[in-house]
């Protein structure tokens, strides 16, 4: 079976400033592209899941989103990095576009988006991880049965004290920590051989 590294997008690999007024923008963090570039060295698949809200509140539009998928895959094909998924869930309860107003298993912290790419890539949840800046990637990973991992660049200060209810595994500063980390801990409990992973996914929940 395959493992991954999920990621979570705004605050966690990339910027949440404009995301709304500028969704076909993205302003990745300095160290994200070199970041995932020794993802796709490791035995690890690297995978980013979602919340998109913005799309069933009517803010901007799958289209866009998308945009900005475009621009995010080819700064990292310039960089000869790249991301085998993305997965991204537009639901919401209080959507006001009813066909996005359902209560969504997609929607983090609701595990779906890992369970469904565990099921398109034959993932061992077990041996994954999912990183990301707020409570619900946290909750999304624990809910999937992977293990978690909070970054300081987002949301996360604004939890008040929430860290503690979800408890991660680990916590760091940024991305670029987290992933020297786990590939430090893999690497003394796993062999090396990393196999073609060049393929790829553009998925709603």
């Amino acid at each position: 079976m395959n493992k991954a590294i999920f990621l979570d997008r705004d605050g966690t690999i990339s910027s949440k400033e404009g995301i709304h007024e500028h969704p076909e923008y993205i302003e990745l963090f300095p160290f994200t592209i070199e970041t995932i570039k020794k993802i796709n060295l490791s035995p690890f698949l690297v995978i980013i899941a979602t919340n998109q809200a913005g799309i069933g509140r009517g803010y901007f539009s799958v289209d866009l989103l998308l945009e900005s998928f475009k621009k995010l895959k080819a700064e990292l094909i310039k960089n000869d990095a790249y991301l085998n998924a993305f997965y991204y869930c537009p639901h919401r309860e209080d959507a006001v576009l009813d066909w996005y107003k359902i209560k969504c298993a997609g929607r983090k912290p609701n595990p779906g988006m890992l369970l469904q790419a565990a099921k398109d890539f034959n993932i061992d949840l077990s041996q994954s991880y999912m990183v990301g800046d707020t409570m619900a990637d946290i909750g999304a990973g624990l809910n999937a049965g992977t293990k978690t991992v909070l970054v300081l660049t987002g949301d996360t200060v604004k939890q008040n004290g929430e860290v503690e209810t979800f408890h991660p595994d680990f916590i760091f500063p940024t991305i670029e920590e987290a992933v020297d980390t786990i590939l430090t801990l893999e690497n003394n409990l796993e062999d090396k051989k990393v196999a073609n992973k060049k393929f790829f996914f553009f998925r709603e929940c």
